[in-house]
């Protein structure tokens, strides 16, 4: 709590900072049998920014479509078009957009019309993330203006356009439909990103869930042996023990993560999932768990182990903090790979040094 010059506490809800993404969550909720696993669904706040230039761009479309247009031969006056221009104060009262982040957070039985209204603007916020930004995201992704290589690329990404992660089955779906229908074969390698960011985030759960049941003196073993579930078929311990963790096998691990995904991502992992991007899954683990293996070649191949207990060197908290963002290096960055996928290299190399000067006068050279 913190205490105020009048001496009296107050508790900040820093949780609701927008609005809950209502259209999401009567989604899920149909599917009783296999319940989301929190109600605390949020909007992102880079969602509301574009949706507001959305709206903004949907007045002064309409705006233009009601000018007076000038026929041949015939001038508009100057008072015409006087009258039809419009001050930003104007065009924020014209086009009020404000949400009420306490709609459907508490159940109400009386609504006024005020509060129908409000709810109503909610609604149409959360729409608008399958209705626009999504099929906005596969179109670029499709040509090219992004190109993810990693999860923590990909993740980057969907925050930018205002798209939570638990989108990433609805993505993955749809991807999955358009090569169906249209062959975009281009859009595999992007799939195979998302299922594989889809599957990592699973098994940081099931990890972290072992690890809190599992004294720090065992954590190593605990590391280790559900790596070694994941990456060798058929691996399972042998020898008695009573820590939770030793009773996992490969199996076992891989019905979890199927069951997570279902329960996440409403998405159902294909039987024949198989884990070829085993480097980078690995890397995407230790940074997201916070644990530093030893550097050497491991054995991704072998059938009986490819992790020690003594592989594990460290275990550190990983500790979330805001990340200065340069917004125009970022901008330039996303062109110059749109130009190289192009074959304009020239161009591409000219936006990756103006990137490297934003960013270096951002954060330093080294």
């Amino acid at each position: 709590a913190i205490n105020c010059g009048d001496e009296d506490y107050y508790l900040l809800d820093l949780y609701r900072l927008t609005p809950l993404d209502i259209e999401f969550l009567d989604e899920v909720d149909k599917e009783k049998e296999n319940p989301y696993p929190h109600r605390l669904t949020l909007i992102r706040s880079e969602l509301i920014t574009l949706y507001i230039q959305h709206k903004f761009n949907e007045y002064l479309t309409k705006l233009n479509e009601s000018a007076p247009k000038q026929e041949e031969g015939k001038e508009v006056s100057e008072e015409e078009l006087l009258k039809q221009r419009i001050s930003q104060e104007e065009l924020n009262e014209k086009v009020d957009i404000r949400f009420n982040n306490d709609c459907f957070a508490f159940e109400s039985k009386e609504k006024d019309e005020k509060l129908l209204k409000q709810e109503e603007n909610v609604r149409e916020l959360s729409r608008f993330i399958s209705t626009a930004v999504i099929p906005g995201f596969i179109v670029d992704l499709s040509e090219n203006k992004i190109s993810p290589v990693d999860g923590e690329n990909l993740t980057n990404v969907m925050h930018q356009r205002g798209i939570n992660m638990r989108y990433l089955g609805k993505i993955a779906k749809l991807i999955e439909q358009t090569t169906e229908k249209a062959n975009e074969s281009k859009l595999n390698y992007y799939n195979k990103i998302i299922i594989d960011e889809m599957v990592t985030r699973s098994i940081k759960h099931i990890l972290n869930k072992a690890l809190k049941s599992t004294t720090i003196d065992h954590a190593s073993q605990c590391i280790s042996h559900i790596l070694n579930c994941l990456y060798i078929k058929d691996y399972a311990y042998n020898k008695e023990s009573s820590y939770y963790f030793y009773k996992m096998t490969h199996d076992s691990l891989w019905t979890a993560i199927r069951e997570d995904i279902k329960r996440r991502f409403r998405y159902e992992l294909a039987e024949n999932y198989f884990l070829d991007r085993k480097i980078s899954i690995l890397k995407a683990l230790c940074k997201c768990i916070g644990f530093q293996i030893e550097m050497r070649d491991y054995d991704f191949f072998s059938t009986t182990r490819v992790f020690n207990s003594s592989d594990i060197l460290n275990i550190y908290p990983v500790v979330k903090a805001p990340r200065l963002k340069v917004k125009y290096a970022q901008y330039a960055q996303d062109n110059a790979r749109n130009y190289l996928s192009k074959g304009n290299i020239q161009a591409g190399l000219e936006l990756f040094n103006e990137a490297q000067i934003l960013y270096e006068q951002a954060h330093g050279k080294y």
